[in-house]
């Protein structure tokens, strides 16, 4: 699953996004939405569902949870005014999502089964970037370049501390795990 930018046809500076999906067996792609301004989509593990970052024209976000058949969006948990939600990855019944603030990069989660009632911050923000994040066990997996050079982080969900699980001469972006666990590509 994963977001496309598309151009208007007549308004250079104007954009909308579509929610496409892969099947494996065939290669076929498949428009989950039609338009809107949705990125960076995160499967649901168990029933269909996708969390995705929604921007409006006045420059708020907000996290959408879109059924991933039908394409419309079945719930709405919105940002505070001083984030702009980047990414979300969703764990069990918690969304865990960067966010850019007025300090930097931060992470944050909600608690879906407590109805998304608000977010709470989670790694602190500051001047680094976060991207690519993911599952992987019960930790929340990223990219940052907290030491200057891109690698690869894990914040324990549990105690809430953050572990370097890279360490590269140049960086290196992209982590991937075998099926097994057992290797880490980049």
């Amino acid at each position: 699953i994963f977001s496309e930018t598309v151009p208007d046809v007549r308004w250079s500076q104007k954009y909308n996004s579509v929610i496409r999906s892969v099947n494996p067996d065939n290669g076929r792609k498949r428009n989950i939405t039609v338009s809107g301004r949705i990125f960076n989509p995160f499967p649901f593990p168990d029933d269909g569902r996708i969390a995705a970052a929604e921007y409006s024209d006045d420059g708020r976000s907000r996290l959408v949870i879109i059924d991933g058949e039908s394409g419309e969006i079945r719930s709405v948990i919105p940002v505070s005014d001083t984030l702009q939600l980047v990414e979300p990855a969703v764990l069990g019944n918690t969304i865990y999502a960067s966010c850019i603030s007025g300090s930097g990069y931060g992470i944050y989660s909600t608690d879906l089964s407590d109805s998304g009632s608000g977010w709470t911050e989670r790694l602190s923000p500051s001047p680094v970037m976060i991207s690519n994040l993911d599952i992987y066990g019960s930790r929340l997996i990223f990219s940052s370049d907290r030491t200057g050079t891109k690698e690869l982080y894990a914040l324990d969900t549990v105690d809430g501390k953050v572990y370097r699980k890279t360490s590269t001469k140049y960086g290196a972006a992209d982590f991937t795990f075998s099926d097994d666990g057992k290797y880490l590509f980049c």
